[in-house]
């Protein structure tokens, strides 16, 4: 099935189980939801139209597949990596009944820029797109709990989901979580320091003491030096020269 969509608002009706869902969930899973989003599934193989096949002829196996590809409008200032990809970005994601799965990232030329799932993030990041957001995507049970049977801590919940300071909380946590390690880490370096201190002083005195003493070696050997050529200077003072 192939939709094309407007560049502005875009409508889809429908009757029940005409597959107005289904678009959706298309949508969520090429841009990197989990098939758990969507309430359409537990796992992406689910989702898998009955029958479809994937003819591998390394293998000559078949395995049944699916592949989505939805393509993003990249034009105006704010394009990402315009010289990469052009006007129009194109994510194709591909999984099997076998649970595998894959990313390709075309330019509008069709060239594969990346098939990195990091690469996709980057670009949802920056068109400030979140597709597990229920405030960016609201699924019809996520709408239908919501609504009928939900409890004020359940909306707040979602609020909070929604405007991401659940997800804001969460960092702070693993903050405070590293801020404090760190801290017992700088503590016990510190008193290791302290003992470290003690020990350059203690050697320091003991260079010190050492210099001290290869001075005063240095000055014996030359005064021994200096001695031998007195006694040798005196000696040819009291023997006669013929």
């Amino acid at each position: 099935m192939e939709i094309n969509f407007g560049e502005r608002i875009n409508f889809v009706i429908g009757h029940n189980g005409s597959g107005k869902s289904a678009i959706l969930t298309a949508l969520t899973v090429c841009l990197g939801g989990k098939a758990t989003a969507t309430n359409r599934g537990t796992s992406l193989k689910n989702l898998i139209k009955e029958g479809e096949r994937y003819h591998k002829t390394i293998t000559l196996t078949n395995i049944s597949s699916a592949t989505i590809i939805v393509k993003v409008l990249n034009t105006g200032k704010d394009a990402y990596k315009p010289e990469l990809y052009g006007d129009v970005i194109s994510i194709e994601r591909r999984f099997t009944k076998e649970g595998t799965t894959g990313y390709k990232l075309r330019s509008i030329s069709d060239h594969t820029i990346s098939t990195k799932r990091e690469e996709l993030q980057e670009i949802l990041d920056h068109i400030q797109l979140q597709v597990d957001n229920p405030m960016t995507i609201l699924t019809q049970d996520t709408a239908r709990s919501f609504l009928g049977n939900s409890s004020a801590t359940d909306k707040y919940k979602l609020f909070m989901k929604g405007v991401q300071l659940s997800h804001l909380d969460t960092d702070y946590s693993i903050v405070e979580g590293q801020i404090s390690t760190l801290e017992q880490t700088l503590e016990s370096k510190s008193d290791a320091l302290a003992t470290l201190k003690t020990n350059e002083q203690y050697w320091k005195t003991k260079v010190k003491i050492f210099e001290r003493s290869a001075s005063i070696e240095g000055r014996v050997r030359t005064l021994q030096n200096q001695f031998a050529w007195t006694q040798v200077k005196d000696q040819e003072k009291v023997t006669p020269h013929f």
